[in-house]
């Protein structure tokens, strides 16, 4: 019996090396071949973590390899996408895993005929975070789930000089590249896949997006990407979660969920090992946390009752670093459960419906002008 999977990456770019940070944690994960646009940017990755450097994709394709990592340019998704799973491989892709829904709906049609994994990016939904999360949810720690409020927004990053940020290895950010596409496809993916992970399918979204900044650094060109979205679900479990999205509001990557006996608080989803909070609620404590006199003082709000109590965690990533822009990611997670799932005949996490939904949510939201949108 297999024990383990053999990969290739397509795409040597910035994100390339938050994968690599974590991947020799994961023995059953073998990386054996690599390839990217740029020869010199795929020999260097190659050289430096010491593994075989293919000439383009075809070339990659014709490795001895189970399952290919798709982290080109979102652009360049849907046509490396649909040749790997063409060439009967497995596939993982970063966000968005397309630009449009008849592409998505190709890449399902040509897995499914060939009986592949199909799976993308992103992953924090298997941290110990969520997971803790997902448990007191479904456990009815608060009750009857009502709302949810869930923030993307990074902060406004084009104001920290992203021109100047490099990998280890020397490759820059391509800020061109994410301000053009726009904050809602290379974010939206993380809210989305919480939500849907937690209360089920979206039948409705009401969503607004906008470029509020075009000039979004000196001497540089405008940008015509989204840069704020913020939307409102219907979940078909009756829940209704409010996200928003974007790099012009201050950073905020929380998500609240309230239920009708307390609510549950995560200061950040970005954060594999961030800490869960519980409140419960009552008249007593909700007229209490009206009052000013009563929250300005920490020993009021302890008497009171009227601090969060952190639930014990479900877990602990195997990773723990930080990165670029605070991220304390472990990048990997969604390849070594979808590895996992290959080696043992079971459906991974990330499946094909839950990425098919998602990237149609991402879709429907990132449309600037829409002001509902019902999903089939």
């Amino acid at each position: 019996m297999k024990n383990t999977v053999k990969i290739g990456i397509v795409g040597c770019g910035f994100v390339s090396e938050y994968y690599m940070r974590t991947m020799n944690l994961y023995k059953h994960v073998e990386l054996v071949a690599v390839t990217d646009l740029i020869d010199e940017r795929a020999k260097k990755f190659a050289d430096h973590f010491k593994v075989k450097c293919c000439e383009n994709v075809e070339t990659l394709l014709k490795e001895n390899i189970d399952l290919v990592i798709n982290l080109t340019d979102p652009e360049n998704h849907f046509d490396v996408s649909k040749a790997v799973l063409s060439s009967n491989k497995h596939l993982y892709s970063e966000k968005p895993l397309t630009l449009s829904l008849a592409d998505a709906k190709e890449l399902e049609s040509i897995a499914k005929a060939n009986n592949l994994f199909l799976s993308s990016a992103p992953c924090t939904i298997l941290g110990p975070s969520a997971k803790t999360l997902k448990n007191a949810i479904d456990t009815g720690k608060i009750g009857k789930v009502l709302v949810v409020h869930i923030e993307m927004d990074d902060g406004p990053i084009y104001l920290m000089n992203p021109d100047t940020w490099k990998t280890p290895l020397g490759v820059p950010w391509p800020y061109k590249s994410e301000f053009d596409l726009g904050s809602s496809f290379e974010h939206l993916g993380y809210p989305l896949s919480w939500i849907v992970t937690m209360f089920g399918s979206v039948e409705n979204v009401v969503a607004s997006s906008h470029c509020l900044v075009p000039l979004k650094m000196e001497g540089k060109e405008p940008y015509s990407g989204t840069d704020y979205s913020v939307a409102v679900l219907k979940h078909n479990s009756g829940v209704v979660s409010r996200l928003t999205c974007g790099i012009v509001a201050p950073m905020n990557r929380g998500i609240t969920v309230t239920g009708d006996k307390g609510s549950l608080y995560v200061e950040d989803i970005w954060d594999n090992n961030a800490p869960v909070w519980f409140q419960s609620n009552s008249s007593f404590k909700l007229k209490a946390a009206r009052k000013k006199i009563i929250t300005r003082f920490g020993i009021t709000r302890l008497v009171f009752g009227l601090n969060k109590k952190k639930l014990p965690m479900i877990g602990k990533s195997k990773a723990s670093f930080k990165g670029g822009n605070n991220v304390n990611m472990d990048y990997m997670l969604g390849i070594a459960d979808l590895c996992d799932a290959i080696l043992n005949d079971r459906d991974p996490v990330l499946d094909i419906d839950l990425v098919m939904h998602i990237n149609e949510l991402t879709l429907a939201i990132n449309h600037p002008n829409s002001v509902g949108y019902t999903i089939d």
